[in-house]
């Protein structure tokens, strides 16, 4: 059995994995990168690594605390926020004048679904 801690510390490698591609690609956008020459692979293996890693992470911290039965209202949402943090990675090259916005915006989301897991308010 794999204990609390280390789902923890698997969830925030994830995280790091996660926000370390959301910032490199926004820097390549607002340096005036085009997804033609962008470092796709690294780029989206960092997200598709993190983003897996968060999920494994995150379930299993859920199993350790016996909630994987019933989803109380913030864990519902925040597997929403995870899968708005997977498909934001197309939004770089769709609206790249929204890079700025993503660069504080995403930090901000983040702190948010760490606030729902410390304090799961509903």
């Amino acid at each position: 059995m794999i204990s609390y801690p280390v789902y923890k510390l698997i969830h925030i490698l994830g995280i790091l994995f996660l926000f370390s591609a959301y910032g490199g690609l926004a820097l390549h956008v607002l340096g005036g990168g085009t997804k033609e020459n962008a470092p796709k692979k690294l780029i989206a293996s960092a997200h598709g690594i993190g983003m897996t890693l968060i999920l494994l992470g995150g379930f299993g911290m859920l199993a350790r605390i016996g909630l994987l039965t019933s989803f109380p209202g913030w864990v519902i949402a925040k597997i929403a926020i995870w899968l708005v943090f997977g498909g934001l990675l197309t939004a770089y090259y769709k609206k790249p004048e929204f890079a700025k916005i993503l660069w504080f915006g995403l930090p901000i989301l983040g702190t948010f679904s760490a606030y729902l897991a410390l304090y799961k308010p509903f």
